[in-house]
């Protein structure tokens, strides 16, 4: 009866545990079958840090009265504060 037991505990365990897999092997052959849209270099743009040139730049394209958004804020108040 005990090695019945144990049997059936270790085939249970065996049966919850997670599939050893590499998952990053996983994920790039998904990532094979998308097509890309953005270039390497066009994502490495994007994903680096805006500048304060940036920031200043778009606050001053600005319409004068505009809100922007959902947060119901105009362009008067970001160049205020």
């Amino acid at each position: 009866m005990r090695i019945l037991k144990k049997c059936s505990s270790n085939i249970s365990k065996k049966m919850h545990q997670e599939p050893q897999i590499n998952r990053q092997l996983a994920i790039e052959k998904i990532l094979q079958n998308i097509p890309r849209i953005i270039s390497k270099e066009h994502n490495q743009l994007l994903l680096r840090p805006i500048s304060l040139q940036e920031v200043e730049s778009a606050m001053q394209q600005l319409k004068e009265g505009k809100a922007l958004g959902q947060g119901r804020f105009t362009s008067n108040f970001f160049h205020n504060f």
